[in-house]
């Protein structure tokens, strides 16, 4: 089997587990990225799950709504590490409750 084909099949068969059981999937990727098998991850799929989770927890920590997170970062890193750091300028929000 050529590079060529162990990169197809691997495609074909990381795409349908995707699609097909999203729960296997995120095991699948789990255990790849311990095991820094870098060459078989899913990258595509990986980082458009991480974007998608950290827009989620950054709507649910500041109640703001989606559409006040671009889809492209245009903040500095020193902002958004800061915890007095808010997209819109405000400082109108209900205090953040401890995550249990």
């Amino acid at each position: 089997m050529t590079n060529e084909d162990r990169d197809r099949a691997k495609e074909i068969t990381t795409y349908s587990t995707y699609d097909r059981d999203f729960y296997a999937w995120t095991q699948e990727q789990s255990t790849l990225l311990k095991n820094r098998e870098w060459d078989k991850l899913d990258a595509e799929n990986l980082i458009e799950e991480a974007a998608r989770a950290g827009l989620n927890l950054a709507v649910k920590e500041t109640n703001l709504p989606y559409e006040a997170f671009g889809s492209v970062n245009q903040f500095a890193p020193q902002q958004l590490l800061s915890p007095d750091f808010l997209p819109d300028g405000s400082a109108n929000l209900p205090p953040k409750t401890p995550h249990a």
